[in-house]
């Protein structure tokens, strides 16, 4: 599972582990931080075995690390939910006018829209889970390696239309920058 925040807590989510990255960067390997609230919801829910209320996030940030504490207890739907709002919450992103807040930045719209990918896949909605992967890579999310590997996205990769969709944001050609100066480089 992927997970993706901007700054210093960008995330990319993995079934096993959390993982940070800048926006369309490097990756970065720590656990989700949440909110005291948030950490008493979810040792409630792991103690009593009864299903904690699904967090009310207020960030972009909130909503994809409640989503994670989520997909990790296995409650794809709620985890979906999540991440499916938090791009239209207030993010670290860029601030257009002084009386509102920044909007999401690219990472938080990538690590959204991956482990909404990831959430899609294990309720087996590969229709959605493959929009939601697509609107990750066109927001420019470059780490096709981790898509190929995420055992998570598993249930897509073994649809047709997966490589397809890599066949398109792939970049071809020899170098690491792709595109129109791809072959200029050598490795």
């Amino acid at each position: 599972m992927l997970t993706r925040t901007t700054g210093s807590s960008s995330r990319s989510r993995s079934s096993s582990s959390a993982r940070a990255a800048a926006p369309a960067r490097g990756v970065l390997l720590h656990r989700p931080r949440l909110a005291p609230q948030q950490q008493r919801r979810v040792a409630a829910a792991a103690d009593g075995g009864a299903a904690a209320p699904a967090p009310v996030p207020e960030t972009a940030k909130e909503a994809i690390d409640a989503g994670l504490a989520l997909f990790e207890q296995k409650r794809y739907a709620d985890a979906l939910t999540l991440f499916e709002q938090a791009p239209n919450l207030p993010g670290t992103g860029v601030k257009r006018f002084r009386d509102r807040p920044p909007l999401a930045s690219d990472g938080e719209r990538q690590a959204a829209s991956f482990n909404a990918a990831c959430a899609h896949a294990a309720l087996g909605n590969a229709d959605q889970g493959l929009a939601a992967l697509a609107a990750c890579l066109g927001a420019g999310y470059e780490d096709f390696a981790q898509v190929e590997r995420d055992p998570d996205l598993a249930p897509l990769r073994a649809d047709p239309r997966f490589a397809q969709l890599m066949a398109r944001y792939k970049p071809k050609g020899g170098g690491g920058a792709g595109g129109f100066f791809g072959g200029l480089f050598r490795r």
